[in-house]
């Protein structure tokens, strides 16, 4: 079950990826926190799913990666639409974070 709530996490974010990039955002990392909740008896499926999503961007603000994560679940992750059509609710965590200075450890010069 756990290989569901990736492919919704990574049909979503290949999606928020590309709207951003559509809008001319830079996008340095995004990252998401998938979270679920199942039925109690057989067959245990999914009730409601909530994502976190962690977007690491010196351009983007806060509402742009909000917009885009709707359009990807309301509208063009085909990993959602089947999850509602079975009776799923996703929610998006209102925890979303947009970082505008981040800084990676590594080896050679940060980014």
């Amino acid at each position: 079950m756990e290989a569901v709530l990736e492919a919704l996490a990574a049909c979503s974010m290949m999606d928020v990826i590309g709207i951003l990039k559509k809008k001319r955002k830079t996008v340095v990392a995004l990252t998401a926190s998938v979270g679920a909740d199942r039925a109690e008896s057989h067959p245990k499926v999914f009730t409601s799913i909530t994502i976190s999503y962690l977007l690491e961007s010196p351009d983007s603000s806060l509402a742009d990666l909000e917009k885009a994560v709707s359009l990807s679940l309301g509208t063009y992750c085909s990993v959602s639409a089947m999850l509602k059509q079975g009776g799923c609710s996703n929610h998006i965590d209102s925890d979303n974070h947009v970082n505008h200075n981040p800084f990676r450890f590594g080896y050679g010069k940060n980014p």
